[in-house]
């Protein structure tokens, strides 16, 4: 009885203090939450301040060469979707899916170039704090590598014997190199990775030449002779970041996606303008991108461009420019497998043609192959296009050059027009007569020059005997049918070849002597030298209008040369 008064005055004793303690471990806790919220708020706005903006640049590189394979149209709304954080399907193309960790930590952390070696001519490699020197003391410098990355705060320099010189830097590991920070050469450099490279915003490119390509390089090729093979496509190329060429040469090609979204200008050091070569790959997507190489001074010309791909997007938005200050406009060269001016499918607009018409000369030459429409390699003109400076406009189609709207310089310069079916030289055969090309006029197409210009059609006949009339066309103008091959000895009029014009006048037809033609490619004439036998003597290849004259015109054709 003692002991359980006992008992019960203890717990009266410690009860209070169970209490208070519970009490201090409530409102502890309370603290507790209250400062994990707030720290949770904190950490989800680092997160939003750095890391997806972070991880949306290394996916971009991913998304890209995916947007590269829609249409024009679709590929701006995949552009749209893509800066708006929106995640699609996975990359086709080859495109490592390590990549997006090798971009992410390249921002994140030092990655300079590692594992350099020496194979090639004679260079050293210092690697210092965030500056990787690489001194170059021969003509050719050969350098393989592990990884070639360059973080934001990170600097390559390239110290290199003169403007020409040249160093080759090939990546033998499994990732795809990220450029964030500064590229620095007085020369050439050539960067070949066969998982792909991303240029992110921001990078900053200053040399005399890049060449950028996912193709495989051999070192002892590139040693003796220069070669460089840009003809695989084994991956993908982003470039975001700004290029600048002072010894005005950049080509960036041999990949399966290209994506220019960037900046990438090329000029020479005589105020001329310099080349940019954008090509061999299955899809290049232009939006977004500003390509220059742009004429200065009293009398720099303008440089050339190319664009070619199998698919190119962003034809109406890219930014090219390729003219003159006070010189000669330069070229812009666009390479597709198939291309339509102005339409519901366009390439692009009527308008916007006529207005790089303004700056510079335009050439659009499409090539054969499979295409994301099926097309056949036509070139058509739907929408109507009128410029007024003295540039030259070159429709090139691998098969047909379709005009359904007007092509038009009403101003009096010296523009030229050519229009250029079967550019590859194919021919036209009556057993299947829709293999070669032609220049077809559709109401309500028609071409004027309105000043000394020309209008050239380079063409294949039904006949040499009956040219096709073109009609619809007002100004100086000539129409030339394309001589694709040799033939043989006993060739009439009704064979497309070079013996039937040869012939003309033994054949009796003499109309024929009176007519224009340009030659579609070179021909092998060797198979000649045992024609025309007569009395054990061989008198091989007779010449056109032997006896008689040729009033005609005989281009030797590659109008666009």
């Amino acid at each position: 009885m003692k002991l359980s008064r006992r008992i019960r005055r203890g717990w009266s004793r410690e009860i209070p203090e169970w209490m208070r303690c519970f009490a201090m471990f409530k409102a502890e806790s309370k603290k507790l939450k209250t400062y994990i919220k707030a720290e949770s708020k904190k950490l989800k706005a680092e997160i939003t301040k750095r890391v997806i903006p972070s991880l949306k640049s290394a996916f971009s590189f991913q998304l890209s060469a995916l947007a590269g394979g829609f249409r024009a149209h679709t590929k701006e709304w995949a552009a749209a979707a893509l800066a708006a954080g929106l995640i699609v399907a996975p990359v086709s193309g080859n495109i490592s899916p390590d990549f997006q960790l090798s971009a992410f930590s390249s921002q994140l952390c030092l990655a300079a170039p590692e594992g350099g070696v020496v194979v090639g001519g004679q260079a050293t490699i210092n690697a210092a704090g965030n500056v990787t020197t690489i001194s170059q003391t021969s003509a050719r410098a050969a350098i393989d590598w592990t990884s070639f990355n360059i973080a934001a705060k990170e600097t390559v320099n390239f110290q290199q014997p003169n403007a020409q010189a040249v160093a080759l830097n090939r990546v033998l590991g499994n990732n795809p190199s990220a450029i964030y920070g500064h590229l620095n050469a007085n020369g050439i450099v050539y960067l070949s990775n066969p998982n792909g490279m991303l240029f992110a915003p921001g990078a900053q490119v200053n040399v005399a030449g890049l060449i950028a390509t996912t193709s495989h390089v051999d070192p002892l090729a590139f040693m003796q002779n220069g070669l460089i093979n840009t003809n695989e496509r084994n991956a993908a190329i982003d470039m975001q970041g700004s290029i600048f060429a002072s010894g005005g040469l950049v080509e960036i090609k041999g990949a399966t996606a290209i994506n220019v979204g960037g900046i990438i200008k090329a000029s020479a050091l005589d105020g001329n303008g310099g080349t940019i070569t954008i090509s061999n790959t299955d899809n290049l997507n232009l939006v977004g991108g500003t390509l220059l190489a742009r004429g200065s001074g009293a009398t720099g010309n303008g440089g050339f461009i190319e664009t070619s791909g199998d698919v190119i997007a962003g034809l109406n938005t890219v930014i090219v420019n390729a003219g003159s200050d006070n010189g000669k406009a330069g070229t812009w060269l666009i390479d597709p497998q198939d291309y339509n001016i102005g339409g519901s499918n366009s390439d692009m607009s009527g308008s916007v043609l006529g207005g790089n018409l303004n700056t510079q000369n335009m050439i659009i030459l499409s090539q054969n192959g499979p295409s994301s429409r099926a097309g056949v390699g036509d070139v058509n003109v739907i929408d109507p296009v009128s410029w007024t400076a003295n540039n030259s406009l070159t429709l090139s189609a691998f098969h047909d050059v379709n005009v359904s709207a007007a092509i038009s310089n009403v101003a009096a310069t010296t523009a030229d027009i050519i229009l250029h079916a079967d550019n590859t030289g194919i021919g036209y055969t009556a057993a299947l007569p829709s293999t070669g090309g032609t220049v077809i006029f559709g109401a309500p197409g028609q071409v004027t020059l309105a000043g000394t210009g020309h209008v050239k059609i380079y063409y294949n006949p039904v006949n040499y005997s009956t040219p096709t009339s073109f009609s619809g066309i007002s100004g100086n103008s000539t129409a030339y049918m394309l001589i694709n091959q040799l033939g043989s000895a006993n060739d009439g009029a009704s064979v497309h070849s070079l013996a039937a014009l040869s012939n003309a006048e033994v054949v009796g037809v003499s109309a024929l002597l009176t007519h224009n033609y340009a030659m579609g490619h070179d021909i092998d004439a060797q198979a000649t030298t045992g024609w025309n036998i007569n009395a054990g003597q061989t008198a091989g290849f007779l010449p056109i209008a032997g006896t008689s004259f040729f009033s005609g015109k005989f281009d030797g054709g590659y109008p666009e040369d």
